[in-house]
């Protein structure tokens, strides 16, 4: 950016994207505030960090901002977006910004509707022990970096997650572009399948003439997108027609390990993470370590210490020897991989899970696979729905949902409007080793506030 832009205001500042930009920013020596009107961990260090933070939504709190940065939760009718139009301050999008940072880099972006924040997390840890110093922005505070979710490197390489979720992944231009898988999601904004898949295509080929698209060929929507990836590609999954194949997989009490062909050589992959979801995010990091001349015995090594992003399976503690267990899995398929991976891990364990609904459009659309998702789980509590902003949509609510799980077979679902009592009731019927597992991306964590 021109020397005229000094000091960038940030509307919605406390979200795990925008928190990012806005460490970035400061770290690259601008003067940075921002707006939320929520109290979070993320706001609180960015404070500590030297970030201006305004609890409120006012047209004063962008005086002598150079250009203000919105997320996708802004609209024009915001107090502070209105006074800068009328200013004539440019106003950008989140990704708009994030595509400006990432501009004198090689970039690296991880897209797909699950399993991006940990990919992106991974494949940033692999450049950092392979000595490439990279910058970072993610959609997840990493473990392995001090509980951040972005890094300022000195490197020529920058890792961000990208978010396909209102189509803005597709401002960005990586050198290398990552898509985890695709899903029926973000509908509200895309309205047909046929328009999510040009939408990754458009991605997968942003990519320059010398650099690599990574998608996982195991996944049917992308398996049926290859054709039209014109640029190079490599495929991983457990498909022998796969450029990283997984010929063995074996989840274990420390974690998970396996076994993946590539070409003629073969090399044995071990992670502290469990479930077979996390052997696919990690062989998608191999693949771009491979790509990046990272010798292979540094990238095993990265992805053995790779110890997660808080929300991912995070162990919040335990209770008269019950565990508890928090994940920000909120679509069918996420539950399913995250049950799984619990069972896996805790095969002699009852697993009782705490559900909150993430928005009513995605309930809604999603509403039979949410009814069958929690079949390998011993019981189920769904609370409230958590709008995100949403108004409420006739005949859709947390009781119906609770209804059709159990019409679909479920032996122990129920509403319970107040988490808390339901956590009560299984400590009182639970055995030590049993887990509780709170799932869903709203505030649903706030319950271990009141816990430990």
């Amino acid at each position: 950016m021109y020397n005229n832009i000094k000091r960038i205001h940030l509307i919605g500042v406390g979200g795990i994207g925008m928190s990012g930009i806005a460490e970035l920013l400061l770290r690259n020596g601008y003067c940075v505030s921002g707006s939320d009107l929520k109290e979070s961990e993320l706001c609180l260090h960015l404070e500590r960090l030297g970030v201006k933070i305004f609890r409120s939504h006012e047209a004063q709190n962008i005086e002598g901002a150079d250009l203000i940065v919105y997320s996708s939760a802004v609209s024009e009718m915001n107090p502070e977006f209105s006074a800068a139009l009328a200013k004539e301050i440019p106003c950008i999008p989140r990704a708009e910004m994030l595509a400006e940072l990432m501009r004198l880099k090689y970039g690296i972006a991880v897209a797909g509707a699950h399993g991006k924040t940990t990919t992106t997390s991974m494949i940033a840890l692999a450049l950092t022990q392979g000595g490439l110093d990279p910058t970072i922005v993610v959609g997840g505070r990493m473990d392995n970096f001090g509980g951040t979710n972005a890094r300022l490197g000195s490197g020529d390489f920058m890792v961000v997650e990208a978010d396909e979720s209102d189509g803005s992944f597709n401002r960005l231009s990586p050198s290398i572009a990552v898509v985890t898988n695709m899903d029926r999601e973000h509908m509200d904004h895309y309205e047909t399948m046929t328009k999510l898949k040009k939408a990754f295509v458009s991605f997968l080929n942003k990519v320059p003439f010398y650099g690599l698209s990574v998608v996982c060929g195991d996944d049917p929507y992308l398996r049926m997108l290859l054709g039209k990836v014109t640029r190079r590609k490599k495929t991983y999954g457990f498909g022998k027609s796969n450029t990283y194949q997984i010929t063995d997989y074996t989840p274990t009490i420390e974690g998970t390990q396996g076994k993946i062909r590539i070409g003629k050589d073969s090399v044995h992959l071990k992670l502290q993470v469990p479930g077979k979801h996390n052997l696919l995010n990690a062989v998608a990091t191999l693949a771009v370590a491979d790509e990046l001349s990272i010798s292979r015995s540094t990238t095993l090594e990265a992805l053995l210490a790779y110890q997660g992003v808080q929300r991912r399976f995070q162990k919040r503690g335990e209770l008269r020897g019950v565990i508890f267990i928090d994940d920000y899995a909120h679509h069918p398929t996420e539950i399913s991989a995250t049950l799984s991976a619990a069972r896996e891990r805790f095969p002699q364990s009852k697993i009782r899970v705490i559900f909150q609904p993430h928005r009513y459009s995605r309930t809604e659309d999603l509403f039979d696979q949410f009814s069958t998702c929690f079949r390998s789980c011993d019981a189920v509590a769904v609370t409230n729905i958590y709008a995100a902003g949403e108004k409420p949509i006739s005949g859709v609510s947390s009781e119906v949902l609770v209804d059709n799980i159990s019409r679909a077979g479920h032996p122990m679902a129920l509403f319970s409007e107040k988490p808390m009592e339901a956590i009560e009731n299984w400590l009182g019927e639970s055995n030590p080793g049993d887990i509780i597992l709170t799932l869903g991306a709203g505030d649903l964590p706030g319950v271990y506030r009141n816990l430990f």
